[in-house]
Formats: C-alpha cells, structure tokens, sequence
C-alpha cells in the first residue's frame, strides 16, 4: 500500500518520473513537481510506502543521477492564514 506525499527540498525544480530514495532504496517516483516562489524550495508530489510515510527525514530525490537531500513536507507550504501579508 502507498500514500501519497509532498517532499521539500532547496534548489531547481523537481521533474516529473524522479525517483523517491529512503534507506538506500528506491521506494517511489515523482509524479508531479515543480518549484514553489512563495516557499522558495522545490516541491515533488509522489507516493511512497506507508512504512516510510511517516518519516519525516531521510528522503532523496534523484535528478540527472545526483541524489538531493529532501524532508517529508507534513503541511501547506502556503501561508494559509495571512499572517506574513499581515505582519
């Protein structure tokens, strides 16, 4: 069983097929993303083990066969409430 789960990372945008490290085995692919302005990270949607899914570190994308470093994301990247706009 898999569920589904944004992974953050700092730096260029994330393809689409990337493969999901954790522990040293491939255990997901990317299936979406792309590079967030207002969060100023990268941001992969995919699905990984339910197993894994609760870690929040431990995680690697792997980009032109260079792995990056990313952490689990567990809410919104958005500032959901206004409370940068608002001070």
């Amino acid at each position: 069983m898999r569920q589904a789960a944004a992974l953050a990372r700092v730096g260029a945008a994330t393809v689409t097929l990337a493969r999901i490290w954790h522990g040293g085995k491939v255990v997901g692919w990317v299936t979406s993303g792309g590079y967030a302005h207002n969060a100023a990270r990268s941001v992969a949607m995919g699905y990984v083990p339910k197993a894994v899914a609760d870690k929040a570190d431990g995680f690697e994308i792997e980009l032109l066969g260079k792995r990056h470093r990313a952490r689990l994301q567990p809410g919104a990247l958005f500032d959901a409430d206004f409370k940068r706009m608002r001070g």
